[in-house]
């Protein structure tokens, strides 16, 4: 939501954030995890949904779209737009899961002042 630049944000937070769905957690390492993308369905599902809102199954949409494409596009924030202050907090400890994605939306955003914080 930071890259729509709303005019009352005035900062953000981030935890444990990524910036590719498909290269950091579906098919991380060009590998299709799909236990894991069973669970994070799991998950999701059981906080409920909006009435009407379209319910996303992700194991099912990576199989359909095994290659990076135009619906992996859709998931893919505009970091560079983001111009807010950021105080960004990641753990060197996740096994990679989002350390890496942190790490490049951190550098890739266009914020001046911006804070990173990786911790063990």
């Amino acid at each position: 939501m930071a890259a729509l630049r709303p005019p009352h944000l005035s900062g953000i937070l981030v935890q444990d954030g990524y910036t590719d769905l498909y290269r950091e957690l579906a098919y991380k390492g060009g590998v299709f995890h799909p236990n894991f993308m069973s669970i994070l369905d799991d998950v999701y599902r059981a906080h409920g949904n909006d009435v009407g809102m379209p319910v996303l199954h992700l194991a099912k949409a990576c199989e359909q779209h095994p290659y990076f494409d135009k619906f992996w596009e859709l998931f893919a924030p505009d970091i560079e737009a983001i111009t807010c202050p950021m105080y960004i907090v990641c753990s060197l400890a996740d096994n990679g899961l989002h350390t890496p994605g942190t790490i490049r939306g951190w550098l890739a955003a266009a914020s001046t002042i911006k804070y990173l914080e990786l911790h063990p």
